[in-house]
């Protein structure tokens, strides 16, 4: 632990936020290449028919990696950044948002629940 002497600021004016700034693309880089094999896999899986082999994919590889996320996005935090409201722990608080949804979405589809589409059509739209 630095000494309460130590300023909060102290530090990142020079190397360290380039280096902190250059750590961050190459975990986001990384994260980005790990989600999109997920979705690979899993939309593999459920193209094949095998739900239920998606839905248990999904599950473990983002169980595996979870606490790694959001170590990610607590660091990220930290970075000095310009743009308001785009701080660069969004990437990783997104997947951490949509993950809950996503594995419900899995395991409704392994359950044996289909998602049901409903189609309207008016007399005024067929041209009658």
């Amino acid at each position: 632990m630095p000494s309460e002497a130590t300023g909060f600021w102290v530090g990142w004016d020079g190397d360290r936020a380039i280096k902190a700034e250059r750590e961050y693309v190459r975990v986001r880089d990384d994260f980005a290449v790990i989600a999109e094999g997920l979705q690979l896999v899993v939309g593999a899986y459920l193209e094949l028919g095998e739900f239920a082999s998606g839905a248990e994919a999904f599950t473990r590889v983002s169980s595996k990696i979870n606490p790694s996320i959001r170590q990610a996005a607590d660091r990220a935090r930290l970075l000095p950044y310009s743009n308001r409201g785009k701080g660069p722990e969004l990437v990783f608080e997104d997947f951490l948002i949509g993950k809950p949804i996503a594995e419900a979405r899995l395991q409704a589809l392994a359950d044996g629940l289909r998602p049901a589409l409903s189609l309207v059509v008016d007399r005024s739209e067929l041209g009658a």
